[in-house]
């Protein structure tokens, strides 16, 4: 694979974490660097503005001509990147990615509390550490879901909290960046290639294949906006093995999570449908009362919106059971035929009030209405 200009690009090869660690290390080392040439002073400045930029992930704000001083160490005591900046503030970075389409980067709480105990115990080559000026930052350049995001910065590490640092972020960073560095160009390239195919999204229409993985994930992310939108929602997706299927679940009730709904993808699967699903969670139950729950809520699913909601073809007994589908496609366009972000959610709030209706055993039709594909807009 090659950039438009006909060169290969390294990164297309090498788009893990080890090379992006390297990066990051590189770009923080040229922030401390003395340099004659006027190519080193365009590395010089866009270290320090990615310097910059992390820090103030943490309100800390230091001009780019004050940074002078950089220390760098890779993989110190399993640490991805830590640096000192100025002999006085530690960035602690976990540098995350996506290694292919179906593999994520999953949190890991005790490890990250654990990287920061490393650093303040003196576990590492940094000496003398001031507790106040450990700054950490969960650097992820792939696609996770923003509960994630949030669920990462309410981390208590005993100290500082991280802050997650994004490939927007850094693609903000590496666009006001000059010169034709090849491996700064490289990676920005890469980087910004991954953007715009999880924002592809955007472009599709009611005729499009929509098969692309991370545009889905793209979508995702969206509809996590849109969603939470200030509520307080329990929201996820990823991929599921088991059943090989892109994922997104929420559920609309902040603490009875029993009910909830699923949207089921299968991005390099054109023959398989899209599926918005009413499920049950019956985890921890045993077969005879998974079988009651599968009936009892596939009755009152079916009775909240007989419209809405057709039986599924097998409704199978297990620890995540499917009781009802949306009918109609959930996804929606608009008059030019182009996705229609806001149709998508009035259909999936009013998923969420079928859900409602089901879980208080009936009641009167949903205050709002499903999108139609014929809506005038």
């Amino acid at each position: 694979m090659k950039n438009p200009n006909g060169r290969p690009n390294f990164f297309h090869y090498a788009y893990t974490e080890a090379p992006q660690d390297g990066i990051i290390c590189w770009l923080i080392d040229w922030a401390g660097q003395d340099v004659d040439s006027e190519k080193d002073r365009i590395l010089r400045d866009c270290g320090r503005k990615f310097v910059r930029a992390l820090l103030c992930k943490h309100c800390v704000d230091l001009p780019e001509d004050k940074i002078d001083k950089t220390e760098v160490f890779q993989q110190d005591n399993h640490i991805d990147v830590l640096a000192r900046i100025n002999d006085e503030h530690v960035l602690l970075i976990e540098d995350k990615i996506v290694l292919d389409d179906k593999t994520g980067s999953e949190r890991n709480d005790e490890t990250l509390r654990g990287y920061y105990s490393n650093v303040t115990g003196g576990k590492t080559q940094l000496e003398g550490v001031d507790k106040d000026k450990i700054y950490p930052i969960y650097l992820q350049t792939g696609n996770q879901p923003l509960y994630n995001d949030r669920h990462i910065e309410k981390i208590d590490t005993g100290g500082k909290p991280y802050k997650v640092f994004n490939r927007a972020e850094f693609l903000e960073v590496l666009k006001s960046c000059k010169g034709d560095n090849p491996i700064l160009m490289d990676f920005r390239n890469n980087l910004q290639k991954y953007e715009n195919c999880s924002n592809s999204y955007t472009e599709w229409t009611q005729y499009d294949k929509k098969d692309c993985w991370r545009a889905w994930e793209g979508l995702y992310r969206c509809l996590e906006r849109k969603l939470l939108d200030g509520r307080d929602l329990w929201v996820g997706w990823g991929y599921v093995p088991r059943s090989s299927f892109l994922g997104f679940w929420w559920s609309p009730f902040s603490e009875d999570i029993s009910l909830y709904l699923q949207i089921e993808t299968h991005p390099g699967k054109p023959g398989k449908k899209t599926k918005l699903c009413f499920k049950v969670d019956a985890e921890g139950k045993t077969s005879e009362q998974q079988e009651q729950l599968k009936g009892q809520w596939h009755e009152r699913v079916m009775d909240a919106d007989k419209q809405q909601v057709v039986s599924p073809r097998m409704m199978r007994r297990g620890k995540w059971m499917t009781v009802g589908w949306w009918k109609e496609d959930w996804l929606a366009f608009g008059a030019d035929y182009k996705l229609y972000i806001d149709g998508i959610i009035k259909n999936l709030k009013y998923a969420e009030e079928v859900l409602k209706r089901a879980a208080d055993s009936g009641g009167s039709p949903g205050s709002i209405p499903p999108f139609l594909p014929d809506t005038q807009l």
